[in-house]
């Protein structure tokens, strides 16, 4: 999925997975120029038809409600 999205969408996004704290946790790193590049892609994801094709299938990996956004910016 990430490489779809970095394909797709232009921005940078790698996949991660912990190895401490909470174990299995699947995380996205998404690198974007500005918050309004973030809630552009966010956005055109909602609606890409193609990308819920792909997410659909595995949907029952994914715990309703554990999703959530953190924007972090490098120092």
């Amino acid at each position: 999925m990430a490489g779809d999205i970095n394909n797709k969408y232009g921005v940078t996004v790698s996949a991660y997975v912990d190895e401490c704290g909470e174990l299995g946790a699947l995380r996205w790193l998404g690198d974007c120029a500005n918050l309004e590049a973030f809630e552009k892609v966010k956005n055109q994801l909602i609606v890409d038809k193609g990308h819920t094709q792909k997410v659909s299938p595995v949907a029952e990996l994914f715990i309703e409600g554990s999703f959530y956004d953190t924007v972090m910016r490098a120092l």
